[in-house]
């Protein structure tokens, strides 16, 4: 038998914690940096966190014309803890998910595993510490892996 919730307990908490917020909004009108100001007399306390910026100088490039991989290179921005890599085998703005062991990254650079043929396209994006991400960043070209010789190429 499914137990029914009485919606009047949940509506004065909803009330009480919206109450507590004066204004949510960006901080100085840029998109990654929000800030969050208590009302006078609340109990709460706020902070401001900034988003890492996106990473600069991303390229992929393969790891040999005789080999089936892929390596993605980019240069850290500030506050970044941690990199995610994507790849699209689609177009170079659509079609994106996680690359595999391509999150959570602690080094500036990822290697594809061994590739079927195709056309990839990588994304890049930072994370700060608190899980903030920043905007993807597309490789500077799309790679094709091929079955003939050389195997991987860039247009």
């Amino acid at each position: 038998m499914a137990r029914r919730v009485s919606a009047r307990w949940l509506v004065p908490t909803l009330a009480l914690t919206l109450g507590l917020l004066g204004q949510v909004q960006p901080a100085g009108g840029a998109a990654t940096k929000w800030s969050v100001a208590l009302k006078a007399g609340s109990g709460g306390e706020a902070a401001s966190l900034t988003a890492a910026p996106p990473p600069t100088g991303v390229t992929a490039a393969c790891v040999s014309t005789t080999g089936y991989t892929i390596k993605v290179s980019w240069t850290a921005p500030a506050h970044a803890s941690t990199y995610n890599v994507l790849v699209s085998t689609t177009s170079a703005s659509s079609g994106f998910g996680a690359a595999p062991s391509g999150t959570g990254l602690k080094t500036t650079t990822f290697t594809s595993a061994t590739l079927g043929a195709g056309n990839y396209w990588y994304e890049v994006a930072a994370v700060d510490g608190s899980s903030w991400t920043s905007s993807d960043v597309v490789a500077n070209l799309e790679t094709t892996i091929s079955t003939t010789t050389p195997h991987c190429k860039q247009p």
